[in-house]
């Protein structure tokens, strides 16, 4: 049994047909039949139960694709990086990113990607929203962690969601509702809400005005802070509250107070990676792909 056979295996498991399966796998149907007959016979139980109606996995066939998937995302891995060091990448990966969130995992991924990677010289660069898709659009920039940005003159830009948090109400400690780990949003619909500058972080502004008027009723907005730090300060100092990801807890401002919302209504925050679809820096594949597996072994830890 090889990796060949395995791929097979997962080939049937995926179509639950041997003759889809086998134009898959570019090879016949009777010689994918033998194939599983051969596999089944090594193994010494059965992976699939089959008539001239249907194709079904055993208990044991379900356990063996399960390992077996695994074992071919390993080999992949294996031979993608080992490709990778074999090429001896040199050159620049330029990375942007926004704020604390992006923070908490980054450094970890980068780090990977440069001992893996040590003639490429990482570049990150810290921005608000709009220089961050600005520097994509202009090739300054590789590859962007972020929010995800409605772009509509730049149709190369692929634009991938890997996350999202549900908001909650942000306080400083002497705030009346500190203390509560959950509230109602009539509880704080008189709050005078601070988000980020609505020009440097298009959309912002409007998102917190539709969640809060899907929770019925019409924010006090004021839109200064050009920075997160900025605004968790401005909080901090008591100026007003904040809808945020709960990811905030972790920043260094120990006076916040992060309060879960009770409420039906969608607050979700999406958080995205952003580059140009024709960029040729082999660099960006490379961090591409480190970044898939790191979405995989849930490493993303916004």
């Amino acid at each position: 049994m090889d990796i060949r056979c395995l791929k097979y295996f997962v080939s049937v498991a995926k179509h639950m047909n041997f003759t889809r399966a086998a134009k898959e796998c570019y090879i016949s149907q009777t010689a994918m039949s033998q194939h599983i007959s051969k596999m089944e016979e090594e193994l010494g139980f059965k992976l699939f139960y089959r008539n001239n109606r249907r194709v079904e996995l055993t208990p044991g066939g379900k356990v063996f694709l399960e390992e077996a998937t695994n074992l071919l995302r390993k080999f992949d891995h294996a031979v993608f990086w080992s490709s990778v060091a074999s090429m001896d990448y040199t050159g620049q990966l330029r990375v942007g990113f926004l704020s604390y969130a992006e923070k908490r995992f980054l450094p970890d991924l980068l780090r990977i990607f440069h001992n893996r990677n040590p003639r490429v010289e990482i570049v990150p660069c810290r921005n608000n929203l709009v220089e961050l898709y600005n520097g994509l659009r202009e090739g300054d920039l590789d590859v962007i962690v972020s929010y995800p940005c409605e772009v509509k003159d730049t149709p190369n830009i692929v634009i991938k969601k890997y996350a999202s948090h549900r908001l909650c109400l942000v306080v400083n400690e002497e705030h009346p509702l500190a203390a509560e780990e959950i509230v109602d949003p009539q509880a704080f619909a008189n709050e005078r809400f601070i988000v980020l500058n609505e020009k440097m972080y298009p959309q912002v502004r409007q998102e917190v005005e539709s969640v809060c008027l899907e929770m019925g009723f019409r924010p006090n907005i004021l839109d200064v802070p050009t920075d997160m730090d900025s605004l968790l300060m401005m909080v901090e100092v008591g100026l007003g509250a904040a809808l945020l990801s709960p990811n905030g807890r972790h920043c260094e401002h120990e006076h916040l107070r992060f309060i879960d919302i009770n409420t039906e209504s969608e607050l979700n925050i999406f958080y995205a990676v952003a580059y140009l679809s024709d960029n040729p820096n082999p660099s960006l594949q490379v961090f591409l792909k480190l970044f898939e597996e790191f979405e995989k072994e849930g490493k993303l830890n916004v």
